[in-house]
């Protein structure tokens, strides 16, 4: 029985742990899908981890160890350059000692300070020659762990990349929502100015199509790009007299879906013109 509640219980707490972590999910995204592309972009670049190849180059066990090969290749030129010194003054003491150094190579003499730079030379050369192989060896052993650290990194990283691209593509999602709200807003913006604009306009067009202005005459193109609801308008509102027309205007106009009813009439009109007229350049 003590088995059967504790099994229970651990359950419970699991169960609770889940439903904990679930929420926590859901607050999170919920905090994301809030935010705008700026504050997605901003927070992209917070959770954005530094290069790999940054972060190999600043891992302790990569650092000691290419440290390391550098010491070697330190020592290494300077017994290069060591036994380079020693048979340079060699070279030098026999050209100043030409006696002394031929009684020396004959085995006849002895030239303390000869022997000393050979010396130094030849072991300066072997010291050379036996550091070779060791920072081949200590190269190798730095690729090997940078190779190493590269795959430990991208491991750790992986989670926070695969965050990163969620939320690049939530950031696409938004810059995409937001540019179609802009152009809605744009185009309502738009439409409202016509709107507030379709008493004077109409009144213009009404004027010019009355006096026949240029473009307005029966085969004017201004005319012919007008549908035929706008030229009905137009011909009863000049038909009447002038004293009633403003009361025919505001009879048409007073009325918000009337007046959407013309101002479309009359945007229809400018982009059946446009269009003419482009036909014609062509």
């Amino acid at each position: 029985l003590a088995l059967l509640l504790r099994l229970r219980r651990e359950q419970a707490q699991r169960e609770a742990r889940e439903r904990a972590e679930r929420e926590k999910a859901q607050q999170e995204r919920q905090r994301l899908e809030r935010m705008s592309s700026r504050e997605l972009a901003q927070e992209i670049a917070r959770l954005r981890p530094p290069r790999v190849i940054d972060l190999v180059e600043r891992d302790t066990v990569v650092l000691q160890a290419e440290a390391e090969r550098q010491a070697l290749q330190n020592r290494h030129t300077e017994a290069g350059s060591a036994s380079a010194r020693a048979r340079d003054q060699a070279q030098a003491w026999r050209e100043a000692h030409k006696v002394q150094a031929w009684l020396h190579d004959k085995g006849i003499g002895h030239a303390a300070k000869l022997r000393e730079l050979e010396e130094q030379r030849e072991a300066n050369r072997a010291e050379w020659q036996k550091l070779g192989p060791q920072i081949e060896q200590a190269g190798l052993q730095v690729q090997h762990l940078r190779s190493q650290a590269h795959q430990r990194i991208s491991a750790e990283q992986a989670p926070t990349l695969a965050k990163v691209a969620e939320l690049e593509e939530l950031r696409r999602e938004k810059v995409r929502q937001e540019f179609e709200q802009q152009k809605r807003q744009q185009a309502e913006k738009k439409a409202e100015r016509e709107r507030a604009a379709v008493p004077q306009d109409f009144r213009a067009m009404a004027a010019k199509r009355e006096a026949k202005a240029s473009g307005w005459s029966d085969r004017g193109e201004q005319w012919k790009a007008a549908p035929q609801g706008l030229r009905t308008l137009i011909d009863g509102y000049n038909a009447a007299p002038k004293e009633m027309r403003p009361a025919i205007l505001d009879r048409i106009l007073n009325d918000g879906q009337r007046r959407e009813q013309v101002r479309e009439l009359m945007a229809e009109q400018r982009q059946q013109y446009r269009a003419n007229d482009r036909g014609m350049e062509r």
